[in-house]
């Protein structure tokens, strides 16, 4: 069922808007004290942004892609 999920193009940016915003707001709610949770901190923030990145750019080009093949030649 979630592999039908990732085929749509919408579900693809939902869970890539998500991801980002979780990037952008963890450091507003998590304050790190040591510098290895800074360092987490920073790890975790570049990994959602990664992922973000990743589903967005997956989603436009599935996107185009069926689009491509929908219309008639």
């Amino acid at each position: 069922m979630f592999a039908y999920k990732l085929k749509e193009p919408r579900s693809l940016v939902a869970v890539g808007m998500s991801c980002l915003v979780i990037a952008l707001v963890l450091p507003e709610f998590f304050h790190p004290a040591s510098q290895s949770s800074i360092n987490a901190t920073h790890f975790f923030r570049g990994l959602f942004l990664g992922i973000s990145i990743v589903l967005n750019l997956a989603a436009a080009r599935l996107s185009a892609r069926q689009r491509r093949l929908r219309t008639p030649a």
